[in-house]
């Protein structure tokens, strides 16, 4: 899972990770350089997108520390515009 998504994003990628600590622990977590990004990204037909999904739901206006973000369970998916 890892290095599927690091060996897709190695292609280059522009980052749309509009928070800090998510795209300091997706640099970590990748071994690549993800900077925060907040942007709005317009994707085209046949764009890519690597998308970091939480598998929890956390409560509203939570702001995660470093440490927090860590602990919570996540996978990464593939998302492409067909149309």
């Amino acid at each position: 899972m890892l290095n599927d998504a690091r060996n897709y994003l190695n292609k280059g990628f522009i980052s749309g990770v509009g928070h800090q600590v998510t795209a300091e622990y997706l640099s970590e977590l990748l071994s690549i350089s993800c900077p925060f990004n907040r942007v709005r990204i317009t994707m085209q037909v046949g764009d890519s997108a690597i998308v970091l999904r939480l598998l929890c739901r956390l409560p509203e206006g939570t702001l995660l520390k470093p440490d927090e973000i860590k602990q919570l369970p996540y996978e990464f998916g593939l998302l492409r515009r067909l149309e």
